[in-house]
């Protein structure tokens, strides 16, 4: 299957019918985070214009890379330019912002950490049969905590790509129903604490965010045990 770069004044035409909502699938992800409530830690939305993804998609036509950003039915896509193996890199990401609670585009890598990711990593599509695993940054060391993406199996060319976004994410703070189609849907999305075994049954532990592997930092505990060493402290100073 020929692909062609989405430039064509066709292209951004039916790009405007698509509504802003539409362009993006809802990431809404929660995990215990801080509650610090100064609103420069709160996550920004990012979205990018027509001439962003333009931009993206043409280098990766001049670096021969493995992808091209298109529109369908759900608003954006990302296809593959030409056949991947497995154990192939589709493409890497880079962490544009860090934070410590998610907004609806942000991934979760590590307990108390959600990042945006950039083109074209943070359109890819979710599916409970993903073709697409993640690794955290290798083969991109300055991709600042984000993801790389793997081919699970042979890709052929033209295929969407997806990933399994409760490989990442520990908690969904807004369950949502899940359209991808698969034998395998999981139906509601609820994050790694609820469909855990499924996922790992699924993906292997090479393909999960290695946090969610580790045990769950127990936060209340070290706040009653400060709280306990406070009352002692209140007590023995009233003694």
């Amino acid at each position: 299957m020929a692909l062609l770069l989405a430039t064509t004044n066709a292209t951004r035409r039916a790009l405007a019918t698509v509504s802003p909502a539409a362009r993006f699938h809802p990431r809404l992800f929660s995990t215990r985070s801080s509650t610090n409530n100064d609103s420069s830690n709160y996550p920004t939305e990012h979205q990018y214009s027509q001439d962003a993804v333009d931009a993206c998609n043409q280098k990766s036509l001049n670096e021969n890379g493995n992808y091209i950003i298109q529109t369908n039915h759900k608003g954006y896509g990302i296809y593959a330019r030409q056949t991947l193996q497995r154990g192939d890199l589709a493409f890497t990401s880079t962490a544009l912002e860090t934070y410590d609670r998610p907004n609806s585009h942000s991934v979760q890598t590590n307990h108390d950490t959600h990042v945006t990711m950039d083109l074209p990593a943070i359109l890819v599509n979710h599916s409970c049969e993903a073709n697409l695993g993640i690794t955290p940054n290798k083969s991109n060391p300055g991709g600042g905590g984000a993801y790389d993406f793997w081919a699970l199996h042979e890709i052929p060319q033209g295929t969407e790509f997806s990933w399994d976004y409760e490989t990442s994410e520990a908690e969904i703070s807004t369950p949502f129903q899940c359209c991808c189609g698969s034998p395998k849907c999981r139906g509601v999305l609820q994050g790694f604490r609820v469909n855990g075994p499924q996922v790992l049954e699924q993906y292997g532990k090479d393909h999960v965010a290695p946090y969610l592997l580790e045990e769950e930092p127990q936060h209340d505990a070290k706040v009653n045990e400060e709280e306990e060493d406070d009352e002692e402290a209140a007590v023995k100073t009233a003694v």
